[in-house]
């Protein structure tokens, strides 16, 4: 393990951050996201930026794109279980 770390280390970030990218389950699922204003979210996750920030499309205003900090998440699931 301490040589695949060391492997990824190597990369730029742009590349460790498609690597991460890659191995995310959530990204193309239906989400909901709470807010800790009190506002929900639900839409289809689809990407995190480079800066960590989840990006939701949401579903209940027209295909809006969400970019979402992770400490204004309070609750994230797939809302198709929930």
């Amino acid at each position: 393990m301490l040589r695949e770390i060391t492997q990824i280390e190597k990369l730029s970030l742009i590349k460790q951050h498609e690597k991460y990218v890659g191995l995310l389950a959530t990204l193309g699922k239906t989400v909901r996201v709470e807010l800790t204003n009190g506002s929900v979210i639900t839409g289809q996750a689809q990407d995190i930026d480079i800066e960590g920030r989840l990006v939701v499309v949401g579903a209940d205003d027209n295909s809006v794109r969400h970019v979402i900090d992770t400490g204004d998440v309070v609750h994230l699931r797939n809302a198709d279980h929930g």
